[in-house]
């Protein structure tokens, strides 16, 4: 047990100053369990005031409770400081306070109450290290040498380790680097010795440059004050230097409590150290807890009258650094906990200030502020703000029951969780609890999973409100990696519950999800939950993937464009990656840009190689005002799909909604909107755009406004039979309406209540399942108008049905003057990989009657189309049911011909099977398959089509005629293929 007097306290035989056990002091430094168990109570008012002796002015002060730096044994130190005005001082430059110092078993504990005071600069409670070699050393080309076996010409890096009786150090943070050009050049090392006992150095080189993972063992030097080594390019053996496994931490604990204790931290005005504190570092365990209106501050301020040099860093609250690399038995976490009305301040200096939990490799840090009156606050100040919550190892940030963390001044900088690629970082805000981001001259942002895995929690009425007050911008929170990262990471939240909120305020506030390549994640709002802000974006970088799910009848997303703002309101999914949106169960996004000159509305596909899906179902709704804009798959290279689905489930686009185009209007991407179950669209006008392929699908759904289907693009009434309405008119100008007809007679349905107009080169494609064969026909509605809900419903397109399958079109209005006839076809299954043609067997005829026993022919006709031309077809891979095309000649040509028979001006390919080849049974439908060539060389894309047919024993009729005549235009005859057109392709 050591026991020593090295000198008198400032304020001498003071009664209320009590030692015992294994203790040192001195007016510069307290020791108190350094190697045994020891203890010091400072009461009744007393002070002990610990200052520097004698010059130079940067000679320091101290206290350390537990634990021996330069003998690793075990001590346990313990320290009271009771009552108003008692207090323990320490100045200096780099003043310290040290609260389990050294040794794994070691201990110590500090604790403040009733009104006492420790007041110093630097603080760590629970701390082990192997001294490293102070932060700098040098290198230098130091001219002619002895040679050696340099690896290159160029620039090497160096790595320098300490060795004492507690093994060997790993390297200093700090890197120095210097080209060699010649090999007899040498290198010259210098260093300064470091304060700890050491008995040597260890050298380490690499040839890439700022690299220590691939430097290699170079010399040993087994003199701990020697501060020179010469390298001339001397062998390097394996061996690299170690990484961070600190095994020799003390444990520490530190309670403040009571009004008036309190923790003062405090930089000086000479250039010092700005202040800050460390709760577990470098192996060792720290607990702090602030509680019964305690104080706690760190302040790195300065008069702004000195003189003094700038800061070199900021002021810094840091729980959990650098850790052991495994637990060992008995001990947990490093944790800060703020309770019971206490506060903590950390006020930055020019550089700003820091909060970090989980800094270094396997490091762990804890941080509660919880109660009413509670309060965790920092006033960054400075350029270099930021909180940080798994750095490099795991932290964990909660605030609740009605406490608040305040984060303010903010110029630069932010809250990042997860930061690098191995942290884990998890902010909680709930129970009524409210955390504040402000910033002054820059947007204040929030990072969840920069490069690691990111958690944020709202939940049971807490609050995060973001504010950026500068022009340049609001607050932004964003997952998965930011502007200044490569790559992003991987992010979760949950904002759940009445009163839970998410609020971001100022210039273009915005929420971002997948912001950087490789980032991954979800984002959930349900039960009562609001989000505010100005602009959200699911999956906004390539190779991004992300998803948010808004459910629950209160709860809401408010998104309103900033009169200064640059880019309005709205959200986009699928920007330029891969975003889900998932609106449900009552819940409601609201768009109002009615204070903003910029763009309002919403975007599903943003961009080349994005995909955004959204799902509005169970009544929930996305509401824009009457000047906003949607696009669905908005430009090239996009593709966006929107579906709404149950009743009142609604999507209100305001001044325009287009599903295949931009919000101007233009050809955009690929883009599908589903309407179903009562699912509703609504815009002044809607436009399929078909230049991208805008396509609406209607199960039971409804369009309300004006609505425009172009060239190009997709109707279909349903993805299994539905009914589509339209309220107010629908236009097609060449578009391609599909209608089906299941097995049991259900089908679709095109009601228009208003105008209907149809161009002449509209499409029209009527698919019946082959089963439906009713008994005597059976006559069907597909396309109605409906000027009023007062007037009758007069029918446009109505099917007859053939008891035998498939069937003839009747049609009024526009309908009878399409340059494209309608066609009835069998519904069939299409291969991914193959194109659906259009086949007419017999044209001209209905129903296609074959008798199998007959010889000779079948003519059967490939439509061409304004998408295909079935002259690219090679007749000699034609099979209809597996029979061929009749040879003719002696080159044995396929009997085949160039007839328009449909009369729509193009050339159709009509050739002639072997009915000895068909199948003897097989009545409803023939299917052909074939090769197209639309390039004029391989390689061929597959092509099927069919066509309803009837097989008798003997002929038993003709069947009845088209409602259109077979036009017999071109040339007849043998068909030479391919045609000149493809062969001057070739």
């Amino acid at each position: 047990m050591l026991v020593a007097l090295l000198g008198t306290l400032p304020v001498a035989a003071q009664a209320d100053i009590t030692w015992c056990g294994s203790s040192v002091q001195s007016p510069e430094f307290i020791g108190v369990g350094l190697d045994g168990p020891g203890c010091l109570t400072v009461n009744g008012g007393s002070i002990i005031t610990l200052s520097p002796i004698g010059s130079p002015p940067d000679h320091t002060a101290g206290i350390n409770i537990g634990g021996n730096q330069y003998a690793p044994s075990e001590g346990h130190g313990a320290v009271t400081i009771d009552g108003a005005s008692s207090r323990i001082d320490i100045t200096g430059r780099e003043a310290y306070a040290n609260v389990g110092r050294w040794g794994t078993q070691s201990t110590g504990a500090l604790t403040i109450t009733n009104g006492g005071v420790l007041k110093t600069t630097i603080l760590t409670v629970g701390r082990g290290t192997i001294s490293p070699l102070p932060r700098q050393f040098f290198a230098a080309l130091s001219g002619a040498g002895a040679g050696g076996v340099w690896e290159k010409t160029g620039n090497y890096s160096y790595a320098i380790t300490t060795l004492s009786s507690l093994g060997e150090s790993e390297p200093s943070s700090h890197r120095t680097s210097v080209w060699v050009d010649d090999a007899t050049k040498t290198v010259t090392l210098t260093w300064s010795v470091p304060s700890a006992p050491v008995t040597g150095y260890r050298i380490y080189r690499s040839t890439n440059p700022g690299s220590y993972g691939e430097a290699a063992f170079v010399a040993e030097i087994s003199s701990g004050t020697t501060t020179t080594y010469v390298d001339v390019g001397s062998p390097t053996t394996t061996g690299a230097p170690p990484g961070p496994d600190f095994e020799n931490g003390a444990t520490g604990m530190l309670t403040v409590s009571g009004s008036g204790s309190a923790i003062q931290l405090a930089g000086v005005d000479t250039g010092g150290n700005p202040g800050g504190a460390t709760i577990g570092y470098a192996g060792g365990i720290g607990h702090v807890t602030l509680s019964g209106n305690a104080v706690m501050t760190i302040d790195g301020r300065r008069d702004p009258a000195e003189t003094a040099p700038p800061a070199t860093f900021s002021p810094y609250l840091i729980v959990g650094r650098d850790r052991v690399s495994q637990v060992k038995a008995g001990q947990d976490i490093s944790s800060l906990r703020i309770d019971t009305g206490a506060k903590l301040t950390l006020t930055g200096n020019d550089l700003g200030g820091i909060l970090m939990l989980g800094l270094g490799p396997r490091a762990d840090g804890t941080l509660t502020v919880t109660g009413e009156g509670s309060e965790l606050r920092i006033d960054a100040g400075g350029l270099n703000c930021c909180m940080t919550i798994g750095r490099e190892g795991s932290g964990a940030l909660t605030v609740d029951a009605g406490a608040r963390l305040i984060f303010t001044d903010i110029k630069t900088g932010g809250v990042s969780l997860g930061h690098q690629a191995t942290g884990e970082g998890t902010l909680s805000i709930r129970g009524g609890a409210t955390v504040e981001i402000n910033g002054s001259t820059a947007w204040p942002g929030m990072t969840v999973g920069r490069l690691g895995h990111g958690r944020l929690g709202i939940t049971g009425g807490g609050q995060l409100v973001g504010t950026g007050t500068s022009p340049a911008g609001g607050a932004f929170l964003v997952f998965g990696g930011n502007s200044a990262s490569v790559t992003g990471g991987a992010f979760e939240a949950l904002i759940s519950g009445q009163g839970s909120t998410l609020s971001l305020r100022g210039t273009d506030a915005s929420l971002v999800l997948g912001r950087m390549p490789g980032a991954s994640g979800t984002v959930t709002v349900d039960d009562g939950a609001a989000v505010e802000a100005d602009l959200f974006t699911v999956g906004r970088s390539a190779d991004s993937s992300a998803s948010m799910t808004v459910s629950g009848g209160d709860t809401t997303i408010s998104l309103t464009g900033d009169p200064e703002g640059t880019l309005g309101a709205g959200f986009t999914v699928g920007a330029a990656g891969t975003g889900t949106l998932t609106v449900d169960q009552g819940a409601v996004i609201t768009i109002d840009g009615t204070a903003t000159p910029q763009p309002t509305g919403v975007s599903v596909g943003g961009s080349v190689g994005g995909t955004g899906v959204v799902t509005i179902s169970g009544g929930a709704q996305v509401l824009t005002d009457a000047s906003g804009r949607a696009c669905i798959g908005c430009t090239p290279g996009s593709t966006g799909t929107v579906t709404v689905t149950g009743a009142d489930s609604l999507i209100d686009a305001g001044a325009f909604l287009g599903v295949g185009c931009d919000r101007d209007g233009s050809d955009g991407g690929t883009g599908t909107l589903a309407l179903s179950e009562g699912g509703t669209a609504r815009a002044v006008q809607i436009k399929f755009c078909g230049g991208g392929t805008g396509t609406i699908i209607g199960d039971g759904g409804t369009l309300i406004g004006d609505v425009l289907a172009a060239q190009g693009a997709v109707v279909s009434p349903g993805s299994s039979p539905g009914t589509l309405s339209i309220i107010g008119s629908f236009t097609s100008t060449g578009a391609r309406i599909v209608l089906e007809v299941d097995a049991n007679g259900n089908h679709d349905v095109l009601g228009v209540e208003g105008t209907a107009f149809f161009d002449p080169g509209t499409q029209i494609e009527v698919r019946v399942h082959p089963a439906f064969r009713p008994v005597g026909g059976a006559w069907l509605q597909l396309i109605t108008v409906q000027r009023t809900p007062q007037d009758p419903v007069q029918p446009l397109l109505t099917l007859k049905v053939s008891e035998w399958g498939g069937g003839t079109v009747q049609t009024e209005g526009d309908l009878t003057t399409l340059s494209q006839p309608i066609v009835v076809v069998p519904d069939i299954d299409i291969p991914p990989t193959y194109r659906a043609v259009q086949i007419d067997i017999k044209p001209g005829v209905f129903p296609n009657v074959i008798t199998r026993a007959s010889a000779g022919t079948i003519p059967v006709a490939i439509i061409s189309t304004p998408a295909f031309d079935a002259l690219t077809v090679d007749p000699a891979t034609i099979t209809l049911d597996g029979a061929a095309v009749k040879l003719v000649g002696k080159g044995e040509r396929p009997l085949c011909s160039t007839q328009d028979v449909n009369g729509d001006g193009r050339p159709d390919l009509l050739c002639h099977v072997l009915t000895s080849q068909l199948p003897a049974e097989g009545d409803g439908v023939a299917i052909l398959d074939a090769l197209a060539y639309p390039l004029g060389s391989p390689p061929g894309i597959p092509v099927r089509g069919a066509d309803f047919i009837r097989i008798v024993p003997k002929e038993d009729g003709a069947g009845e005629r088209h409602h259109w005549r077979w036009h017999r235009r071109g040339a007849r005859g043998v068909f030479a293929w391919p045609p000149p057109r493809l062969q001057s392709m070739r």
